[in-house]
This record gives structure tokens, C-alpha cells and sequence, in this order.
């Protein structure tokens, strides 16, 4: 069983301190948000590739990492051209919960890297096809998930892969230890 905080939570302002932090499994939102984008990557063939270690737990309001990984998944999807895959992976490394995603789209420009978490800064190369349905971007999103993975105690940076990419680094403090279900190994095995 899990539990989470369902505390309201207005995802349009910035929390005055860190939401009270409950036991919560990412490898669940992680998954969830992996079947999410399932049908809109395979639209493009776009395949969702990774490792997701088991028993990593952190201690964390569920929307705030929901939203975390869904908006970096987007941006994911967005930017991969057709036929490409996603990196996924998530590990316990030391203290924290490190998920990586990343992408082979066209990567940013190395002065944007810091940028790209500014809220309302948005960079989307002229020559890059939007791969989703929204059309219009206004910049907030990796700006959220910056704030909400601060909030939280932990970092989200961005590098460029070689040959072409995005690459976001997430680090979460892990929490207690504790055991999932095997219903939930099931899950994930049958994901990736």
C-alpha cells in the first residue's frame, strides 16, 4: 500500500516551505507516467527505453513529483524525432533517488543549459518540428519541475549527449527504506 500527501497543492505558486513530505513511491509515477505517454510516443514511434530499479523510495507529495517527471517526459516526447527513443533510468545513488531521462532531439545551446529552468524561457529551435498537439509553449514547465524538485531538497540539472540530446538529471533525497509489492515489480517489468 501506498501513501501519499493529498494535501491541496496550487501548482501556479510557490510553496512558502516544503510540502510535508509522506512515504511515497517514484517508481509508481514513474510507471504511471510511462503508460501515459505509451500511445502518444508510439504515434511517432518514439520507443521509452530504461532501467528502473526497484525499492527506491522517497519522501515527497505525489503531485509535486507527478508533475516533476510528466513535465520532463513531454518535453522528452516533444523534442524526440520520430523513430528515436527515450532514456530512462532510475537508481538509489548515495542519499538520493537519481532519475535520468533523455532525449535526441536537437539539444540547447551550452549558455542556455541554467536557462532553460527560468520561468517563461522557452528554447525551441526554428527548425525543429513540434512533435504535440499544444502548439504553443510559454517556458513554465521545466521552470515547475525545477521548483517542485527544490522544494523537495533535491537538484535537476540539464546536459547536452553526443551526438545530439537533452539529458535532465533529477536528484531526490531518498526516504526510509521500504519494500513494494510484487503486484508493483510486475507492473514496471511489464513497462520496460
Amino acid at each position: 500500500m501506498i501513501a501519499y500527501n493529498k494535501l491541496p497543492y496550487n501548482m501556479h505558486t510557490m510553496p512558502t516551505r516544503p510540502p510535508r513530505r509522506e512515504l511515497a513511491f517514484l517508481i509508481h509515477d514513474v510507471a504511471r507516467l510511462i503508460r501515459t505517454h505509451a500511445d502518444t510516443s508510439a504515434q511517432r514511434h518514439v520507443t521509452l527505453v530504461g532501467t528502473i530499479a526497484p525499492h527506491v523510495v522517497i519522501h515527497a507529495n505525489e503531485e509535486m513529483v507527478e508533475t516533476v517527471v510528466e513535465n520532463v517526459l513531454n518535453n522528452a516526447v516533444s523534442f524526440s524525432p520520430d523513430g528515436e527513443s527515450i532514456g530512462i533510468r532510475l537508481e538509489a545513488r548515495g542519499a538520493f533517488a537519481e532519475l535520468v531521462i533523455g532525449d535526441s532531439g536537437p539539444g540547447v545551446p551550452a549558455e542556455d543549459l541554467t536557462r532553460i529552468f527560468d520561468r517563461y524561457f522557452s528554447h525551441r529551435p526554428d527548425d525543429v518540428e513540434p512533435h504535440d498537439d499544444q502548439g504553443t509553449h510559454f517556458g513554465i514547465g521545466l521552470w515547475i519541475a525545477r521548483r517542485n524538485v527544490e522544494a523537495l531538497g533535491g537538484t535537476i540539472q540539464a546536459e547536452n549527449r553526443r551526438p545530439n540530446g537533452l539529458l535532465l538529471r533529477i536528484n531526490l533525497p531518498l526516504g526510509s527504506t521500504a519494500r513494494q509489492t510484487v503486484g508493483s515489480q510486475r507492473a514496471i517489468a511489464r513497462l520496460i
